[in-house]
């Protein structure tokens, strides 16, 4: 069996073929075609018209019917990628929605007032008033007005935003992720190293590298932070813990503290404790760290045994 192309005549070349097409198209569309060619093309089909002569209507019919045959066979991978990407951008979006409005707000400042309205018209509008909120009030106005008059975007400009917005925020984010996530590791081999040990790594780490250090002491729980615990968990770590050594400790340690823990303790402990507080006589810092570490290794244990959870 014969194919479309097969029955159309042989004399017949591409010029020809995409002349007898531009003419079913009419001049205008002709036109827009023409402005896409590269002259040298231009200048082929120009040729290949002033020789195309008499074209029966039966060819030209068979000439539209190859040209659809072969669109619809590229249509369907063309409109694959385009779901690809569709979806690619929709993902792209949705996570945007769960970046920090700070972080959005200090990008956008960083940005022409145009694509600032672009991204807030993209994102949710309660994130976006918020994200307002965040911005000087001149910038503020510049971006609604400009919301107000936006008109639809054309696809290369949006693409460039989200191209903007993966390779600056999500990108970033991914590693702020990554380094939490090993500051995370970090903190759990420390909790299990020995009172002693953690704290020369972690004098280590503060005049090494004092940014690390940083993050690592907003995540440490210092003996301070039991002024912040609930009652059961102070009582449990009172429960789990040397007299002496609390005594150590506390005698270090803020008002606010030692106060947590007396009311915590029963009348008896309480007034020992407060004996010994007060027939203590001086003692160096080194023992009191000492006293202090080894109770936070007590909060430590008891936190991964899940009796206590302290507060953050």
């Amino acid at each position: 069996m014969n194919t479309l192309q097969e029955t159309i005549p042989k004399t017949l070349s591409g010029p020809e073929k995409a002349c007898i097409m531009m003419i079913t198209m009419g001049e205008k569309r002709s036109k827009n075609i023409l402005n896409q060619l590269d002259e040298s093309d231009v200048e082929i089909i120009s040729n290949a018209m002033k020789n195309l002569g008499k074209v029966s209507s039966s060819v030209v019919e068979k000439v539209i019917s190859v040209f659809d045959e072969k669109i619809s066979f590229m249509r369907k991978p063309i409109f694959e990628e385009d779901k690809v990407r569709t979806n690619k951008n929709n993902t792209l979006w949705n996570q945007i929605e769960h970046v920090n409005e700070e972080i959005l707000s200090k990008y956008i400042q960083n940005e022409h007032p145009q694509t600032a309205a672009i991204i807030l018209q993209k994102i949710n509008a309660k994130r976006a008033g918020k994200i307002i909120n965040l911005l000087p009030d001149e910038l503020a106005s510049e971006i609604i007005t400009r919301i107000a008059k936006t008109i639809p975007i054309k696809s290369n400009i949006l693409n460039n935003i989200e191209q903007s917005l993966s390779r600056d925020i999500l990108s970033s984010l991914e590693n702020t992720m990554n380094q939490d996530n090993n500051i995370n590791s970090v903190m759990e081999i420390i909790k299990n190293t020995n009172p002693c040990k953690s704290n020369n790594i972690i004098k280590y780490i503060k005049n090494k590298n004092p940014k690390i250090s940083s993050n690592l002491d907003n995540l440490i729980f210092k003996f301070n932070d039991f002024k912040y615990q609930s009652d059961h968990t102070v009582k449990k770590i009172i429960e789990n813990s040397d007299q002496l050594t609390i005594t150590k400790a506390l005698r270090g340690s803020s008002s606010e503290v030692v106060q947590k823990f007396f009311n915590n303790m029963d009348e008896l402990t309480s007034k020992s404790l407060n004996e010994r507080l007060n027939q203590m006589g001086p003692i160096k810092i080194k023992e009191v760290d000492k006293a202090q570490s080894e109770i936070i290794a007590v909060t430590n244990k008891l936190v991964s045994n899940n009796i206590i959870k302290l507060n953050q």
